[in-house]
């Protein structure tokens, strides 16, 4: 294959691969989220749940219900 046609092959892989990293990443915050509620329903604080989650406060402001 030459180069033109690596870099086309690339192209057209590039946003089915693009999406499948913005679903993985949706799905790892979810599971944040989710991790988020528990600890608060256990009655850990903000500070100690941003902590063990990577949340932002701000994060855990709009934390959605369950």
């Amino acid at each position: 294959m030459e180069q033109d046609e690596l870099f086309d092959t690339f192209k057209s892989i590039s946003p089915i691969r693009t999406t499948k990293m913005r679903e993985a990443e949706m799905s790892a915050r979810d599971k944040a989220f989710e991790i988020a509620r528990n600890l608060r329903n256990i009655g850990l604080t903000d500070a100690d749940i941003t902590a063990t989650t990577g949340l932002s406060l701000e994060d855990l402001e709009n934390l959605p219900p369950d």
